[in-house]
């Protein structure tokens, strides 16, 4: 069964201008063992259309729950001004 607090993107606001970002996917038969590396890429809302713009990247981890794998990413972004 897929736990939707487990997949998609998260975010929620901390303390301080802090936002957490949480996200996952669910991914059966890409692993790390088969040589599979699962990457996020945040864009900011201008992105698309201004080139300069870096996106944000973050490397996912596999963990092996129940019996689905899933591939998530924890991830603190500091709002700037």
């Amino acid at each position: 069964m897929i736990d939707l607090d487990e997949v998609g993107v998260h975010l929620s606001l901390k303390a301080d201008n802090q936002w957490q970002l949480q996200a996952g996917i669910y991914l059966p038969n890409i692993t790390p063992e088969k040589a599979y590396q699962l990457n996020l890429r945040v864009i900011q809302e201008n992105d698309q259309f201004i080139r300069s713009i870096e996106s944000l990247q973050f490397k996912m981890q596999w963990t092996m729950m129940k019996t689905i794998e899933l591939s998530s990413v924890f991830y603190a972004i500091r709002l700037s001004d």
